[in-house]
């Protein structure tokens, strides 16, 4: 692994361009103008990598920081920059390297940091449950109605919903809560290396 190793992307409109870096023992984080941060990657305390697809970037996949004393995440990566409306870039190999590099750094400068995969349990147990309520009001509606009196706009909006069930079954798969090994980073919360 090379001293230096860095990754940029833009989460948003609204955001600055980010940049993390890996130099020697320090993570750097430096966003548009504001002071470069350091933090030592022995108190890198905690990774957690996701699947967080939306309907505009079906293939996004995070990644939370954080550092001792705090209990917010210190930063978050994303696979993809913004570009303009509704148009994000992929970085995927840029970023599951950078990924990659910051487990195994990270796992050798802290034997005791956790690394986690997936969404935090109370927010995976939302995320089903608001799935299950979806597809039974989707249903409720389809049975009191029986397609009858529906417009144009309610049929597409019925059909967009419908379309959002495989992209909730692979974010329900991905993002089972769990701990994982730096070395073998599972590879559903992973962009492709392709």
């Amino acid at each position: 692994m090379s001293n230096r190793i860095t990754y940029t992307h833009r989460r948003n409109a609204l955001e600055p361009e980010k940049t993390v870096e890996i130099d020697g023992d320090a993570l750097v984080l430096r966003e548009g103008a504001a002071a470069e941060r350091r933090v030592p990657l022995v108190n890198i305390e905690r990774i957690r990598i996701a699947f967080e697809p939306t309907r505009v970037q079906d293939t996004l996949y995070t990644c939370r920081i954080w550092i001792k004393g705090r209990s917010s995440p210190f930063t978050v990566l994303h696979s993809q920059s913004y570009r303009g409306f509704a148009d994000f870039e992929p970085h995927d190999l840029a970023y599951r390297g950078f990924v990659e590099a910051l487990n195994a750094a990270v796992a050798e400068r802290n034997p005791g940091a956790k690394f986690e995969a997936g969404a935090s349990s109370w927010g995976y147990a939302a995320n089903i449950g608001v799935l299950v309520l979806g597809a039974m009001a989707l249903a409720w509606v389809l049975l009191l109605t029986g397609g009858e009196g529906w417009s144009a706009i309610t049929i597409t909006k019925a059909l967009l919903i419908l379309a959002m069930i495989p992209l909730g079954i692979a974010w329900v798969r991905a993002n089972r809560p769990r701990s994982y090994d730096p070395r073998a980073i599972p590879t559903n919360v992973m962009p492709t290396a392709s």
